[in-house]
């Protein structure tokens, strides 16, 4: 039979539909395999930050359930997609069963990057990858930074809700409070260089390296 029907989002394992096909196999599935088999679709939501400015000329609006990644990829400005309108598109939009919400960067140019910020970015709210090493510029060590210029903020603030996030491959210096604040569980901070951009000391909170 050819007319299969999925369980429904009922409890208990209960189903709606009638069962009219059972498969059999003579070794256990992986996860891939028992997505395919239902249909899933075996990607996470991914958007690219292009741009270092530190705009929001989309109009994106935290909290705001139809401004999701693919709306800001189709309704982003003509100067590109900045990190801000990057978060704020991540935190609209629910993780797939796949895993968390990416955040890449393409910047023109030649490296190193940096955002300069006057204002926090906004916190962040469910898990979330920010993948500094996945710019094309990148070589062993990270060469886009997040420059906090004095003001009196966090630099990435993994909030309450973000639990398995991953920051990886920044530079995250002169801020006024934590380079990195976490108010969440199970988070990978790998290969960053916070309060230093490798050589210099560029402590954040105003006097050290945090």
């Amino acid at each position: 039979a050819q007319n299969r029907q999925l369980p429904s989002s009922g409890t208990g394992g209960d189903y709606d539909g009638v069962l009219d096909e059972v498969q059999l196999y003579n070794r256990s599935l992986n996860f891939t395999e028992v997505q395919q088999l239902a249909g899933v679709t075996s990607t996470v939501n991914s958007v690219i930050v292009t741009t270092v400015t530190d705009i929001n000329e989309s109009g994106i609006i935290a909290g705001n359930a139809s401004h999701t990644i693919d709306w800001l990829a189709a309704n982003q400005g003509v100067g590109g997609i900045s990190l801000r309108e990057a978060i704020i598109a991540a935190n609209n939009t629910t993780n797939t069963v796949i895993g968390p919400d990416e955040i890449l960067f393409d910047i023109s140019g030649v490296g190193p990057h940096t955002i300069s910020l006057t204002t926090a970015l906004p916190t962040i709210t469910e898990a979330v990858v920010i993948d500094g090493s996945s710019d094309p510029d990148y070589s062993n060590a990270p060469l886009l930074a997040l420059n906090g210029n004095g003001i009196f903020a966090n630099g990435i603030h993994l909030g309450a809700g973000s639990d398995g996030s991953t920051v990886r491959g920044l530079i995250i210096h002169s801020f006024g409070d934590d380079g990195i604040q976490i108010d969440s569980d199970e988070n990978t901070i790998v290969g960053n260089y916070i309060g230093t951009d490798g050589t210099n000391d560029l402590g954040n909170t105003f006097n050290g390296n945090r």
